[in-house]
């Protein structure tokens, strides 16, 4: 008898049997071996639960190491500060009380500094703030960034907490 048992934050996507599948089991039993055989399981990443990221100010965007399905919803709650310029002025997560007039920012008619997301490979952000939740329209890996266009020279971190449900 085999036991197949996934790392946290994987699952059984499926266990093959001398090259067949028998399925997403979790045991599997050979009777009465008299030949050579083989088993393989294969883990997929599960994007189910919570997870926690942290996200540097200075950053344009950070894979946050979630893969996210079509039809996920994705609740945010985020804490920190982000100090965005070198007069010391500084944020939450759901930014300065200003937008970036001269439209540079990734959102630049959201507040200034605050947190965004987007999803890999279909480009358009949505901003996070301290609390967002929203269904996933599209299937990819998550990023989160800072909404401001010169953020190489920021300070701080935004500590970010992700519940991923079906």
């Amino acid at each position: 008898t085999f036991s197949m048992t996934p790392n946290p934050g994987y699952a059984i996507q499926r266990v093959l049997v001398d090259a067949s599948s028998v399925g997403a089991v979790a045991t599997y039993t050979f009777p009465n071996v008299t030949a050579p055989h083989t088993i393989e399981a294969i883990f997929e990443w599960q994007a189910q639960g919570e997870h926690t990221v942290t996200v540097p100010g200075n950053t344009q965007w950070l894979d946050s190491g979630i893969l996210i399905d079509v039809g996920d919803v994705m609740t945010f709650a985020a804490q920190g500060t982000v100090v965005y310029n070198n007069q010391g002025n500084s944020c939450g997560p759901a930014g300065a009380d200003w937008t970036d007039a001269q439209k540079q920012d990734p959102l630049w008619q959201k507040p200034h500094a605050g947190l965004i997301a987007k999803i890999e490979g279909i480009g358009a952000p949505f901003f996070v703030g301290a609390s967002y939740k929203v269904r996933a329209a599209s299937s990819g890996k998550l990023l989160l960034g800072i909404n401001d266009y010169w953020h190489q020279g920021n300070t701080g971190e935004f500590i970010v907490t992700i519940q991923v449900e079906e």
